[in-house]
């Protein structure tokens, strides 16, 4: 099994493969804003594992920390910046989400939102356990390479652990 796709347009998905989709594409996916021209190949890919394109068997892998990752996103970068448009915070409030939003019908509203449009997609979402259990907290933080995002270095110790193919258009996911 290839880890190492350089270029996503040239790449079909295969058999069996399950598909790790970094928070950057499923964004893409789910909502026009994040959208941006270089992304379209990442979100074809997407659409055909989605769609049975070239294969039945083909997946999509979720850990917690991605879905975390990707409604905490929306809900932050989207669904807030649209709530403060009509409820501006006041000086006077102190973490205006948390405080304000965050006990808002309007958050409740977002919150379904968010998770609905990934629901749309769960009949080719396998649910993946990030296995961090099986490191302790010391070995796990300190060999923390600086050239990736956190994340992204969980999200390849599970890859090259589960046999899971990451598709992300990062420039510095380099492992």
């Amino acid at each position: 099994m290839s880890f190492l796709i350089s270029d996503i347009r040239n790449e079909k998905p295969k058999e069996g493969y399950r598909y790790l989709f970094d928070s950057n594409v499923w964004l893409a996916v789910l909502e026009d804003f994040y959208f941006k021209p270089s992304y379209k190949p990442y979100v074809t890919f997407f659409n055909s594992v989605i769609n049975n394109t070239y294969t039945k068997s083909a997946s999509i892998a979720m850990p917690c920390l991605l879905i975390s990752e990707i409604i905490n996103r929306l809900l932050n970068d989207i669904y807030y910046y649209e709530y403060k448009i009509d409820n501006p915070p006041l000086p006077t409030v102190s973490n205006h989400f948390k405080n304000i939003y965050r006990k808002s019908k309007e958050y409740e509203n977002d919150l379904a939102n968010a998770t609905a449009s990934i629901r749309n997609y769960h009949s080719k979402i396998e649910f993946v356990s990030d296995n961090l259990d099986q490191y302790s907290c010391k070995e796990l933080i300190k060999n923390i390479p600086t050239h990736l995002d956190i994340n992204d270095y969980l999200y390849s110790k599970m890859a090259l652990e589960q046999g899971l193919v990451i598709v992300t258009n990062d420039s510095d996911f380099k492992i």
